[in-house]
């Protein structure tokens, strides 16, 4: 469901349909390049799985991408 979704808007990003992004921890507009690291980050996860590393707080894996933390 994720990759669909950013599937779906790196499409309306290249029909011109959407020309800014705003992610949640940005106070400014990011590129179409940020949704393909992502999805790239997520297809990604099957290989960096033996690195992740318990997080008691949040009671969950957290794992370290090259430009994003996964949170399992």
């Amino acid at each position: 469901i994720i990759l669909n979704s950013i599937s779906k808007l790196k499409e309306l990003c290249d029909a011109k349909i959407i020309r800014e992004i705003y992610p949640s921890h940005e106070k400014f507009a990011v590129g179409r390049e940020l949704l393909d690291e992502l999805y790239d980050g997520i297809n990604n996860i099957e290989n960096i799985w033996d690195t992740k590393e318990k997080n008691k707080f949040l009671r969950a894996w957290v794992i370290k991408g090259n430009n994003f933390k996964y949170i399992i």
